[in-house]
């Protein structure tokens, strides 16, 4: 979301109770470092120590502070005295209403009603927009145990560089202490500030000393920014300058040193766009390899990157990417054919205000001469804009400028009708192409003001969005409107960072996958195209008549595991439980086309519009699990209460595989908590019939085995509890499209810059939120028991594979004493745990990271796992599988088991590639997790819209639960309880109900949908429920 950035005669800050104009935080960019002094002075850049002391009144009292030397502004003639007496938000306000004004050059207008940006709580407060920290709940994600929160991890001492001020000049800033929802930081400047979110580009690990941090933390605030306004004592918030000053030393030589690297290559830094970038095809490169390639050196220091970060980032066509991993960053290196067009484009918009002004000059048309040509082509490209624009509104349905709404007219889908066909193109030449294909390529990501203002600028000539400035949502309006993307069309798989194929972002990605897709039309085993030799066929066991369950939904596109019981011989009270999984690396080398490009996709991307498989199809259909498949088999032996008692791997072929779904299971085992019926939303009618398939027959011992498996589960998910695992049991809507007859998605997602084209007609959208929570139960359960034997098994051999653990903080108790005093007397007494004890148990147990050495992982109550149950679809179970293998055929070859052997060199893997595989592997992970959950919202958001155009009853009323509440503006981030999605909900003025907390229940009402973010709006109207604590 965007919102205004306070500027320095608009906007106030609050400093320490006081309300003062924002500063400018006063730093060079090193950008600008050749054109300052050689003999730059240290203190020349902070004037750190021209800080005055002050006397602020908040509540009466004095409170004394130290900042930087700024004059408040005047106090107008109006001021009275007995406005001191008002409230600090209603003088905030009052000064507001007077002093303040909209900020045309950043503000973007979006959807009604929308909550005030996340705020920053600083020495100097700002508002910063919403896009700075992510639309993302960054409080209730704390509950998950493969959340993306990656700023959790950060440690008093760090130092992170902030891209908040409004000169859009970075700061430095060392973490201190986490102060209830914020984090505190203090800036080279010598201020301390508050951040709810830490909307970092750049970061030092172990940056400060504990001492050095423990020093300044007497002298800091004690209470969050919101408390210190409220208060009424006299608080001291000064560093004495003796104090701070070996930190603010630290940090200033660390600005020095890299301000030398600039000096010493900025030759090759001011060129880094012309050395790095590729004629046609953009590159994606981490800041080491960048800093390598630019600096000529292997041994890089955090000052040399800190340099290479800040120099590249200044630099035109080169983009810091927006990924959800702040530990592993890429840039986006615009090939040199992007530049030219982008310059292109500039000239011609720039043509075009000439022309603009010499018609309001009233001079002769005879001053055109050079702006001609270029004005013409951008008057061409507006005008068209404008008649599709105009065409589209005759046919579509619109709520508000942000919200293309749905067809006037509707087709049924049938065997030889689509759900949408083509109303009208439009011409367009060569250069109006251009254009149009800027416009797009900034939807994908907006990567720079300078690019997003020219878009907006072009969008905002037509004419056709009248609001005060056009925005992000208009843009994206613009986009639907002219043709270009379909409608309803969401922008997230768009996104260039994970280089999908199909979608032309690189062609040696297209070129490789075009190539595998050749295969889909001839079977490559006959062919004889791929010949595929199982590695590990003289080691398989065969597993006979024994019974394997695969459970998953009629849907599935690949069947990965299944699941067998056997009671032991010794000891009827244990049972070997089995987990048979697909084994496609038996028969493909790391280094086969195939494997690098699963290596690339990371894991298969699933979203309602499209399917981007990370096998091809035709590999996925010939090692999926069925009769007579081979398999790689992962063996537990457990006690009567859970316990892992021996582990054992092998490979193996299963003849005796019984498809069932987890309906099936919930009627078999016909438990209470069996499937439960939710809420359903359908608009654009109904989708093409399935046919329906019979449950399957199962025998009478066949049920049984089915219910000592659930029971055994419980008994695992009894014993990761009593570990501290947390509840794994949240599910998310199930939404299908419907374009064609043939199945589900769009009909294509790429977007029609060369022939833009106006669509009638609109895809059927499904939306369902039915669980089925006793047979996700018995797979899930099964599937943690299989990462938990791979891991055992490895470690026992000293094997480095792909372990997933927990990294905790400091800033939070030990999670054995958190459990203990605050989850255990909940778990006790069979009470739901509260969601603010359930966040803050999270917080405690840190954040979830991949490692080549056994790691407790403390979300699921596991002394070790790793995900090794669906190689299919993540490469990550590939590369363990591939190790295990290796180990396998080594012990074959040495005739038994070996224990922790130092000879590794059979491996197919060193530990030294796991990590680079690691680094690349992580972030992709949570960029394609947080994408899909993007995906999700966009749909429903989509629907959501539709249904309030008449297109299918919904009410508007719902039960929320409140997942975390903005401390100063009391806005909140919810869960729609019955549609199990994330939305927002925005307390207005004057709001007489009760203060809201976390795990409220409230009654609330849908006010808006923005279908350009994925967002719910709602407005509080009743306190429903609140939570019952111990």
């Amino acid at each position: 979301m965007h919102h205004s950035r306070c500027t320095s005669n608009r906007l106030p800050t609050i400093l320490n109770g006081n309300v003062h104009a924002c500063p400018q935080l006063s730093r060079p960019s090193f950008r600008r470092w050749r054109d300052l002094p050689l003999n730059l002075s240290r203190a020349a850049p902070f004037h750190r120590h021209t800080r005055a002391s002050q006397k602020i009144v908040t509540g009466g009292e004095q409170i004394s502070t130290s900042t930087s030397s700024i004059s408040p502004p005047q106090e107008s003639a109006e001021w009275h005295p007995s406005l001191a007496q008002l409230p600090t938000r209603e003088r905030l306000r009052l000064w507001q209403e007077k002093f303040g004004a909209s900020n045309p050059n950043n503000t973007i207008s979006i959807a009604p009603n929308r909550p005030m940006a996340d705020l920053i709580l600083q020495g100097t407060t700002e508002y910063i927009p919403d896009n700075a920290v992510g639309e993302q709940f960054n409080e209730s994600d704390f509950t998950g145990a493969e959340g993306p929160a990656d700023f959790r991890s950060y440690e008093p001492g760090d130092l992170i560089e902030l891209n908040i001020s409004n000169n859009g000049k970075p700061l430095l800033a060392v973490f201190t202490q986490r102060i209830g929802s914020s984090f505190q930081w203090y800036a080279m400047s010598g201020k301390w500030f508050h951040l709810l979110n830490t909307p970092t580009t750049f970061t030092v690990r172990r940056f400060a000393s504990h001492d050095d941090i423990a020093s300044i933390i007497p002298y800091l605030p004690k209470m969050s920014t919101h408390s210190l306004l409220e208060s009424t004592q006299f608080v001291d918030i000064s560093v004495p300058q003796e104090i701070s000053a070996p930190l603010l030393d630290q940090m200033q030589d660390f600005w020095d040193q890299a301000n030398e690297v600039y000096r010493h290559n900025s030759p090759r830094l001011d060129n880094a766009h012309d050395l790095l970038a590729d004629d046609t095809e953009p590159q994606f490169r981490t800041l080491e390899a960048i800093s390598k390639r630019l600096l000529q050196k292997s041994d890089l220091t955090d000052p040399e990157l800190y340099a290479v970060h800040t120099s590249v980032t200044s630099s035109h066509g080169i983009f810091l990417m927006k990924t959800k991993a702040a530990s592993a960053q890429l840039y986006k290196i615009l090939p040199m054919a992007d530049i030219a067009r982008i310059n292109r484009v500039r000239k011609w918009w720039r043509d075009y205000q000439e022309t603009k002004a010499i018609l309001a000059s009233d001079l002769s048309r005879s001053r055109f001469g050079p702006y001609e040509a270029g004005s013409k082509v951008m008057r061409g490209f507006i005008k068209k804009a404008q008649q599709m624009i105009e065409r589209s509104r005759c046919t579509r349905k619109v709520r508000d400028a942000y919200n293309v709404g749905s067809s006037q007219r509707q087709f049924p889908i049938t065997p030889s009708q689509d759900a949408m066909r083509v109303d009208f193109t439009m011409d367009l030449t060569d250069e109006e192409r251009e254009i149009a294909r800027f416009i797009q390529e900034w939807a994908e990501s907006v990567e720079t003001k300078a690019l997003s203002g020219l878009a907006l600028s072009i969008i905002s000539a037509t004419g056709m969005y009248k609001c005060e400035v056009v925005g992000r949502d208009e843009g994206y309006a613009f986009l639907q409107e002219t043709g270009i993307l379909a409608p309803g069309q969401g922008r997230a798989l768009l996104d260039q960072f994970l280089m999908l194929p199909g979608l032309h972002h690189v062609k040696r990605v297209d070129a490789a996958a075009a190539k595998l897709a050749m295969n889909e039309r001839r079977p490559p085993l006959r062919e004889g195209l791929w010949r595929f030799e199982d590695s590990m066929q003289h080691l398989r066991h065969d597993w006979g008549n024994l019974d394997v369950f695969s459970i998953d939904a009629e849907s599935a596109m690949e069947i990965d595991d299944g699941i067998s019981i056997e009671q032991c011989a010794d000891n009827p009270t244990e049972h070997w439980v089995h987990v048979h999984v697909a084994n496609p690396t038996a028969s493909l080398a790391p280094d086969s086309l195939i494997s690098k490009m699963a290596a690339h996709m990371t894991e298969s991307l699933y979203s309602p519009e499209r399917t981007f498989p990370m096998l091809p199809r035709w590999v996925s259909n010939l090692f999926s699990l069925a009769p007579n498949k081979p398999c790689i088999t992962f063996s537990g032996r457990l006690s009567a209460s859970g316990e892992l008692q021996a582990v054992k791997i092998r490979h193996g072929v299963v003849r005796n595989v019984i498809t069932v779904t987890p309906r099936d299971v919930d009627m078999i085992l016909n438990s209470e908590n069996s499937t439960i019926e939710g809420w359903t939303l359908r608009v654009g009618g109904d989708p093409p019939p399935k046919q329906e398939r019979s449950p399957t027959q199962l025998t009478d011992s066949q049920k049984e085995s089915l219910r000592e498996l659930y029971s055994i589960s419980r008994r695992v998910e009894d014993r990761r509890h009593r570990l501290g695992g947390a509840n794994m049991g949240m599910v998310r809507p199930n939404i299908s499209v419907w374009s064609h007859f043939s199945e589900p998605g769009m009909s294509t997602i790429l977007p029609n810059y060369k022939n833009p084209a106006l669509l009638l007609g609109d895809p059927i959208i499904n939306i369902a939120t039915e669980t089925s929570t006793t047979a996700l139960a018995v797979v899930r359960e099964m599937m943690f028991v299989a990462g938990e034997v791979a891991a055992r098994w490895c470690a026992d051999r000293s094997i480095p594979i792909l372990y997933r653990g927990s990294q905790r903080s400091t800033l939070y108790a030990p999670p054995e004493q958190f459990f203990e005093t605050k989850v255990r007397p909940y778990r006790d007494r069979s009470m739901d745990l509260p969601l603010k004890v359930a966040i803050d148990y999270g917080k405690s147990l840190g954040s979830v990271f991949v490692t080549t050495h056994l790691t407790r992982h403390r979300q699921l109550g596991l002394l070790g796992y790793a995900k090794i149950t669906s190689p299919l679809r993540r490469y990550g179970d590939m590369v363990c599988h591939w190790q295990i293998e290796a180990a396998l055929r080594e012990e074959a070859r040495r005739g038994g088991d070996f224990v922790a052997s130092n000879d590794q060199s059979y491996l197919p893997f060193s530990e030294t590639r796991l990590t680079s595989i690691i680094s690349r592997l992580e972030v992709r992970e949570k960029h394609i997790l947080a994408l899909q959950d993007v995906t999700t919202h966009h749909w429903i958001c989509q629907a959501v819209n539709r249904a309030l155009l008449g297109e299918a009853p919904l009410d508007p009323v719902q039960k929320v639960k409140v997942a975390y509440v903005n401390p100063l503006t009391q806005q909140c981030l919810i869960w729609v309880l019955d549609w199990m999605v994330k939305a927002r909900m925005i307390v207005p003025e004057g709001f007489g109900l009760p203060n809201i907390e976390i795990g409220d229940v409230w009654e609330a009402r849908l006010s808006s949908v923005s279908t350009s973010l994925g967002t719910l709006y709602f407005e509080p109207l009743n306190l429903v429920e609140r939570e019952t604590t111990l």
